[in-house]
């Protein structure tokens, strides 16, 4: 099973469509804590990446969620699932 992945423009197997779905959400949610103490250039900067990564991640949350059934442990599936739902709600 693949996935289109809006990082690499590309379908994607399953597990580098998960991959990157945990991996971006991560650097989001990171770019967002730094952003509280940054100004000028970098705050711009970061604020501007946010909001890519945004959009891209955005566009993943139906597939995400398909990708997601075909983790069969519990644990792993609820982390990858908290990481792109949070990220999504910044």
């Amino acid at each position: 099973m693949h996935f289109y992945s809006p990082w690499k423009q590309t379908k994607r197997p399953a597990f580098g469509f998960l991959h990157a779905c945990w991996a971006f959400p991560l650097t989001m949610l990171f770019t967002a804590h730094a952003l509280t103490s940054t100004t000028g250039d970098l705050h711009r900067f970061l604020t501007a990446y946010l909001d890519k990564q945004r959009s891209l991640l955005a566009g993943t949350a139906p597939d995400h969620a398909r990708a997601l059934e075909l983790i069969s442990d519990d644990g792993l599936r609820y982390l990858l699932a908290a990481a792109h739902r949070q990220a999504l709600a910044l």
